[in-house]
């Protein structure tokens, strides 16, 4: 996660270099814990015959690892949401790519200072796209 996503309180993008903190509004949890978690239940839920682990296992305890690496994730002013990343497929122990791709997602929401709520389940939302992206990847590979 881009560093400017390591406070608690909700991030608003002001312009293309310019990042502001709403202090009324924080996260329940940090916000890269909680995509990888978001990111794993939907995941979860989307190749059901699948078991999603968190945390690092054995080679011969996984059929293939995920990473990703998200550049962008924040709603500016007006509204507009954006999900930034790049991830990766690889076989367990991570000694092969299987897969690897760009991840790039905008979608238009209310402002966040007007409607927190709305602007958090927007960010839900671009999460959600990225990991129906990552479930098709991960059929692929294992295909």
């Amino acid at each position: 996660m881009p560093g400017y996503l390591s406070e608690k309180a909700f991030a608003v993008r002001k312009g293309s270099n310019e990042i502001v903190y709403l202090d009324s509004i924080e996260w329940a949890e940090r916000l890269d814990t909680g995509l990888q978690r978001v990111l794993a239940a939907n995941i979860g839920t989307l190749l059901p015959t699948e078991q999603v682990r968190l945390s690092m296992w054995g080679a011969e305890a996984v059929s293939v690892e995920v990473e990703v690496n998200v550049e962008r994730f924040d709603v500016d002013s007006h509204g507009q949401g954006v999900l930034m990343a790049w991830w990766r497929v690889l076989s367990p122990g991570g000694e092969k790519v299987l897969a690897s791709g760009r991840f790039s997602a905008t979608q238009q929401g209310p402002a966040p200072n007007k409607d927190p709520r709305g602007a958090a389940a927007l960010m839900s939302a671009l999460a959600a796209e990225l990991a129906e992206d990552l479930a098709r990847a991960i059929k692929r590979a294992g295909s």
